[in-house]
């Protein structure tokens, strides 16, 4: 692919960076779309297509001079040549069949998909951009790629580019475009099992196998733009733009680009620690897409002398899970002497990842006994313990608070990243916990443990099949749950007090109706509300035991977005 870039006049005001980054982030699409077509997209600084950017707004995008109208056959029918052309064809095996719009909607692309997927006869650039975007004017980091390098109140620009020229290639929902408008992305954005969500409310997800799987939810808020994740999630170009936190392209955001019909090559995402302390064992997490699992991958660290690292070696190499990701430690040896910080890269599959090596100690604390409350210190720490074990901030607010911002990243399963925007000495360094889950701050308490054995994620699990994703916003009823698990009670003995609360469950039938409504999202039909009233009424389920199936399947975590909360946390007040 290529995209060519044109410059409003308006960039003449803009520093000589800014241009450099929008480029190194045009160059990423140029390397990662394999499609020989060529794009030409216009830049404004402080204006979009000469409208001035919204208040508050990072970056905006505008396709929409330059829409291609299809039909919704036509449409499909692209999708799936692209698919089998690009050896995903099971990225359209779930494609409705009919129109779910009932044949009243437009179905319509960006012109830079139609290139893409072959319903425009034009491959190449014309006078008229095939898209257009701007960017706000104050604020930037202009680092040419996404290496942690930010400081508080500063802005990922790189991130920023990366988003709109997604949405210019094609990554928008028609609701943002119109009523009754849809385009491809709206093929995969579901609002339960096999119904897809055509409206502008919540439940929103993306998801490539009819629904069954939630991928990640869509931004469904006021205000919102519904093709973009929800702003609480950061470290992603289409989450939040949280100042002082980079924001790559994820997997699934690549996902997204291939579900609309481009070709993708391997990709590789590199993700960790702005620092490694002397002596301190920290992980990069690496995540891949169109790699094969069990692909052995080598990688390379530059800036630092092999003595530096544990491993002797500036050379290494990491095998790919299932999932498509894989953990690298950054080990640096307590022998390493060091004058001042310095800068190491470490290169794999294209991709690199810079990282200082700092001689603050690392400090490594083991808790004793579930449940333990720790106050970390002013140095960086490795804490060990368990999930139950809360680590407290108090003293700060969480996330991204102007004056008191952290960090915090879930690097894999059972470890968290948490550090102070920017480290400081006196404050907070850089913490690794490795086991627990639970964070207290002055504003908020977040649980991590959202697997569906664990305490935090079986909590939301029967909360949201008894009474509805609603009440998981209950930060007290979360906590109450929370303890309840903590305490050792499973989630039959929960379920049985839940059960007690069913709204409106007078009799057996309204309890199935209302259960199902709040694990599925859609009302029941007749077959299978007979079918689970007799298990009832014949004693082979109580309503508690029923109750506890429902919490633990599939439809419910993905009606809850179980598998999004868990890169976010869920706020609860402690019981």
């Amino acid at each position: 692919m290529q995209i060519n870039l044109t410059w409003d006049s308006s960039v003449a005001a803009a520093p000589a960076a800014f241009k450099t980054v929008v480029e190194a982030a045009a160059q990423v699409f140029d390397t990662q779309i394999l499609n020989q077509i060529t794009v030409t997209l216009a830049v404004g600084w402080g204006e979009d297509n000469g409208a001035s950017l919204g208040t508050g707004a990072l970056g905006t995008a505008d396709p929409s001079n330059s829409l291609v109208t299809t039909t919704y056959t036509g449409l499909t029918s692209s999708l799936q040549k692209a698919a089998i052309a690009n050896g995903v064809s099971s990225l359209v095996a779930n494609l409705p069949t009919t129109d779910p719009s009932s044949g009243s909607g437009t179905w319509l692309v960006t012109s830079a998909e139609a290139k893409a997927l072959g319903l425009t006869t034009s491959t190449s650039s014309s006078t008229t951009p095939d898209g257009y975007m701007g960017f706000a004017t104050s604020n930037w980091n202009y680092a040419t790629t996404d290496s942690n390098q930010l400081g508080l109140q500063q802005y990922d620009l790189f991130a920023t580019a990366l988003h709109e020229i997604s949405h210019d290639l094609g990554r928008i929902n028609g609701l943002s475009l119109g009523t009754n408008v849809y385009d491809a992305l709206n093929l995969y954005t579901y609002a339960s099992s096999g119904n897809i969500q055509l409206g502008a409310t919540a439940p929103a997800y993306y998801s490539i196998d009819g629904g069954n799987t939630n991928l990640n939810n869509f931004n469904m808020s006021s205000g919102g733009d519904p093709a973009d994740w929800p702003s609480t999630l950061y470290n992603d170009s289409f989450g939040g733009g949280a100042d002082g936190v980079p924001g790559p392209m994820s997997a699934t955001d690549w996902l997204v680009m291939e579900s609309l019909g481009y070709h993708i090559a391997p990709t590789y995402i590199l993700n960790g620690p702005a620092a490694v302390n002397v002596g301190a064992h920290d992980y990069l997490t690496l995540s891949t897409f169109n790699v094969a699992a069990g692909t052995n991958l080598n990688y390379s660290i530059s800036g630092v002398t092999a003595s530096t690292l544990d491993s002797n070696s500036l050379n290494g190499n990491v095998t790919v899970g299932s999932n498509g990701m894989a953990t690298i430690d950054l080990g640096i040896s307590s022998s390493a002497q060091l004058a001042a910080p310095v800068q190491a890269t470490l290169s794999l599959g294209g991709s690199s990842y810079s990282f200082t090596v700092e001689n603050t100690n690392n400090t490594i604390t083991t808790l004793t006994g579930s449940g333990t409350t720790y106050t970390p210190g002013s140095s960086n720490e490795t804490i060990q313990g368990a999930a139950s074990d809360i680590i407290s901030y108090n003293a700060y607010t969480a996330f991204f608070d102007a004056s008191n911002g952290f960090r915090i990243v879930v690097a894999s399963p059972g470890t968290i990243q948490v550090s102070y925007l920017p480290v400081q000495s006196n404050l907070y360094g850089i913490d690794t916990l490795i086991g627990p889950q639970r964070l207290s701050f002055s504003d908020k308490n977040i649980a991590f443990d959202l697997a569906s054995n664990q305490s935090a994620g079986q909590a939301v699990e029967v909360l949201g099949a008894t009474f509805g994703t609603s009440i998981l916003t209950n930060t007290s009823v979360v906590g109450q749950a929370i303890k309840l698990f903590d305490s050792g009670d499973n989630m039959q003995t929960v379920a049985q007090i839940a059960s007690s609360y069913v709204s409106g469950a007078s009799d057996y039938s309204s309890f199935v109706k209302s259960v199902w409504l709040n694990v599925v999202g859609t009302q029941i039909d007749a077959g299978d509300l007979a079918t689970y009233t007799n298990l009832l009424s014949s004693g082979q389920y109580t309503e508690a035991s029923l109750l506890a199936l429902a919490a633990a399947t599939t439809a419910n975590q993905n009606h809850i977005g179980l598998v999004g909360m868990a890169s976010q946390g869920i706020s609860y007040t402690p019981a």
